[in-house]
């Protein structure tokens, strides 16, 4: 699969072959395949970047990125774990890929740090136009006008690896992009199939605690939680380790429904790089954004309660 500036033409890009047949012509029709065919659930590894012209820092600044790709029709969404040692920084980076003519148009999605300080300063552009280019275990991808080479083009090398479990602060970023971006099936990636969620029940529905069993199920309560909602915002304050090999990630969450950011503990129960229990408990109060009055039910599977937890 390759695509960049170097256009085909124009008629084979139409995929249209004249033929003579005796003395009537035909009209054969080739349909390309899908532009990331093959690639779908591949990991690649980082190895090297390049620029078209002068010097880039990626190296002396112990830069490192491990990619996961999704099909996703004809366009592509790249999951990429990023760190730099020297900036003490490590990210997620959801980007959708979709093809622009000749090259590709790519478009950050979420961007989600360990914590706000530790994001990666200038790791990837926003938005950008580029080149995708895979030759059997190899993939190039192009970043035209990139900042890090001066505004020259550059090039970023990878390997195709073996698939592999995430690390656990990366697990925890991908929960949390899933949950900005309402996707439960990124949200439930790394779950156990046996795994379970625990989060507080809304004081209309008597308060406690409620129960999700199993990956499945998970999903599912996920999917008509944030389908009450128009949109999310959520991002990591802090990932601490706890004493029983766990993490418990502050992270600031808002939503449609809210007039104001709420302050979440998430406790992770991790085992062999699967969640095994994710509890949630709030530790600011909900304020309520203008809306139904009060007494009004809210949609089926919206779980943030209109007091703090206790």
């Amino acid at each position: 699969m390759t695509r960049g500036r170097s256009s085909t033409p124009a008629l084979l890009l139409a995929g249209l072959c004249f033929t003579a047949c005796g003395d009537k012509p035909t009209l054969t029709v080739f349909v390309p395949p899908p532009p990331f065919d093959g690639l779908d659930g591949t990991q690649w590894a980082w190895t090297s970047a390049s620029c078209d012209d002068g010097a880039h820092t990626l190296d002396t600044r112990g830069f490192d990125e491990r990619m996961r790709l999704r099909v996703m029709g004809r366009s592509l969404r790249l999951l990429r774990d990023v760190s730099m040692s020297a900036d003490g920084c490590a990210e997620t980076l959801v980007t959708w890929v979709s093809e622009d003519g000749a090259a590709f148009h790519f478009a950050e999605q979420a961007r989600v740090a360990d914590a706000p300080d530790r994001a990666c300063s200038g790791s990837w552009p926003r938005e950008h136009g580029g080149e995708l280019r895979v030759e059997g275990d190899a993939m190039d991808l192009r970043v035209y006008r990139s900042q890090e080479c001066g505004g020259y083009d550059i090039r970023h090398h990878y390997a195709r690896v073996a698939r592999s479990p995430l690390d656990d602060r990366a697990l925890i970023r991908h929960v949390v992009a899933g949950l900005s971006l309402r996707d439960p099936a990124l949200l439930v990636g790394s779950f156990s199939t046996q795994g379970s969620l625990v989060v507080p029940r809304a004081a209309a529905e008597g308060g406690g605690m409620r129960r999700v069993e199993g990956r499945a199920g998970v999903e599912r309560w996920f999917s008509e939680m944030l389908r009450s909602v128009a949109w999310v915002g959520a991002r990591v304050l802090e990932i601490v380790a706890t004493d029983a090999g766990g993490y418990v990630a502050h992270v600031e969450y808002m939503d449609s429904a809210l007039s104001e950011p709420l302050q979440i503990q998430v406790r992770f129960t991790l085992a062999d790089s699967e969640i095994y229990e994710m509890r949630w408990s709030l530790s600011s109060l909900v304020v309520p954004a203008p809306g139904p009055p009060a007494g009004t039910a809210l949609p089926e599977g919206r779980w943030l309660p209109d007091t703090a937890a206790p």
